[in-house]
């Protein structure tokens, strides 16, 4: 299992890592080698050249033009543009990083306030990009997004195809990093407006709203970086992960055979709601239980009994409306089988019927 952690435990956790040595920037930076190591792994320049960085004025953009930085060292052919904010100034060591990567001219750098001046360079590179990365917004976005980056977000959605991957950057643009929200777009026709990411890069730790709807929706997969932030926090909420069910299932021996693995009696299904037990048997069977028996009206078996040929079938008298009768000759099948049984569903299908019930 792992920790998930809310907007707020996050900073926390960083003031953690500040108190043993960190500083922002150095996050910042092992952000961007986690980044920057993970698209070289997965992603061979000799098929996807061209990235296009689309970065904001915070840490996630600082951690998007870096990455991109260290892209363009190894082969990449990067080119950057920063919405930026006055407030925000770019910090001196990315500064110093993309003036050398200019040197040499491994990178294009953009930097622009209104997407209308750059729109034009910006739809020509992502017409040739293998790669687009959203590094616009992070954790802290907490509202309807800016018209800029409405715009923005359009822009990087209408691009997606299958020709190439869209990443996001701990958390794809637009999306309330605590609650899984997508707020109303009122600027553009979309009602809900954030980046469709093939590939989400989630650093440190999974945030709690990645996991609800509908931000689950706006991520194909994620891979979860470790860069520099450690929290000694307790945290009541965890993901479970396939090597946490792989050590709850229980051994099955290869010397078995299907009553080894659990026996299940499902009750259910009337004339209305025909295949309710039948699809439940469906789903137990893909649970791993090992035999099904269903005790259900003759009629419900003859519409769906071929649906699942390999459980076991009770038939049952029905009622005159199609569910199942509670007379005593009934009784007395469930009565002389259901101990033969490990567990016992009862109600799927079954009607609402004053005797049924």
């Amino acid at each position: 299992m792992i920790q998930i952690l809310s907007v707020q435990d996050i900073k926390q956790a960083e003031l953690e890592s500040y108190s043993m040595g960190e500083s922002s920037n150095s996050l910042v930076k092992k952000a961007a080698n986690s980044i920057s190591n993970y698209i070289v792994s997965e992603f061979p320049k000799d098929t996807n050249r061209n990235i296009v960085i689309i970065s904001g004025s915070g840490n996630n953009g600082n951690d998007g033009i870096l990455a991109g930085c260290y892209l363009a060292t190894k082969g990449y052919n990067v080119t950057i543009f920063r919405f930026k904010n006055k407030n925000l100034a770019l910090p001196d060591y990315v500064r110093l990083e993309i003036n050398e990567r200019n040197k040499t001219k491994d990178i294009e750098y953009f930097e622009f306030s209104n997407v209308s001046y750059f729109e034009e360079q910006l739809l020509e590179q992502l017409a040739l990009a293998n790669i687009i990365v959203d590094s616009l917004l992070g954790i802290g976005m907490n509202r309807p997004l800016s018209e800029d980056f409405s715009n923005l977000v359009n822009i990087i959605n209408s691009f997606s195809s299958n020709k190439n991957t869209v990443i996001s950057i701990d958390i794809p643009t637009g999306i309330n990093a605590d609650t899984g929200e997508v707020y109303n777009n009122d600027i553009l026709e979309n009602n809900k407006l954030a980046v469709t990411a093939n590939k989400l890069l989630v650093l440190n730790y999974p945030k709690i709203g990645l996991f609800n709807l509908p931000a689950l929706e706006y991520f194909q997969d994620y891979v979860v970086l470790k860069s520099g932030v450690n929290s000694r926090m307790v945290s009541n909420n965890f993901l479970m992960e396939i090597t946490d069910f792989e050590k709850i299932l229980p051994y099955r021996p290869t010397s078995s055979y299907k009553g080894t693995f659990g026996k299940l009696l499902i009750i259910g299904s009337s004339k209305e709601f025909s295949g309710a037990a039948f699809l439940a048997g469906k789903a137990a069977y893909r649970a791993g239980v090992g035999l099904v028996s269903i005790a259900t009206t003759e009629s419900a078996i003859s519409l769906y009994g071929s649906y699942l040929p390999e459980a076991i079938y009770c038939p049952l008298d029905e009622q005159a409306n199609g569910m199942i009768s509670s007379n005593k000759l009934n009784y007395s099948i469930l009565e002389n089988v259901i101990s033969e049984y490990d567990a016992v569903l009862i109600g799927c299908g079954m009607g609402k019927s004053q005797e049924t019930m």
